[in-house]
Formats: C-alpha cells, structure tokens, sequence
C-alpha cells in the first residue's frame, strides 16, 4: 500500500470540510468563508459591504455595487483557491523527487 503524507490528508479534509456547507468558516469574506457560504450569506456580506460605503438601501448604486462586489469576492476566492491547488501540486512534486532519492540511497 502505498503511504500517503499526513500533512496532504489534513490538508484536504480541512479545505473539503469548509466547502459548501453554509456554515461558514475563517473571517468573514476571506476564501475560505466564501467558500462555505451559503448564497444568502454571501448577498448579505456584500451588501453590508455596500452600505458600509454609503449607498443607499433600493438605489440603482446599490444594487451595481452588491452585483460588483459579488463578483469581486468571487473571482478571488477562483484565484485563490487555483493557487491552493498549484501550491498543494508542488509540494506533491517535490516530494515524490524526494521519495525518489531516498529510495536510491
């Protein structure tokens, strides 16, 4: 049987647990809450957001900013979540290289 890292299985149960879940975790609005958020949570964020920076409740203004504002959060979860990924890739690269130079010693 092949070994697997610990550190990759934590790894992946800790981000797969986050995913989906509508109960959210990490601070509000990072990736990992973004990613756990449900859709009403997500409309809710980014509208206190809007109101934060003075648009008023039924405008036009409002209502873009909340549209802008989704898909701003939405593309950097994307973004950073590939980079996850890539990073996780790596790791696995560099130590399947050292597996392999151990296994020749």
């Amino acid at each position: 049987m092949k070994k697997r890292p610990l550190w990759l299985i934590v790894a992946v149960i800790a981000v797969s647990g986050c995913v989906g879940t509508g109960n959210p975790t990490g601070p509000e609005g990072g990736p990992i809450w973004w990613r756990g958020a449900s859709e009403e949570q997500r409309v809710d964020f980014v509208t206190r957001r809007c109101a934060g920076y003075g648009f008023a409740d039924g405008t036009p203004e409002r209502a873009q900013c909340v549209a802008n504002e989704y898909r701003s959060y939405s593309a950097h979860t994307a973004a950073a979540f590939d980079r996850f990924q890539g990073s996780m890739a790596g790791l696995q690269g560099q130590l399947a290289q050292s597996q392999a130079v151990l296994s020749g010693l």
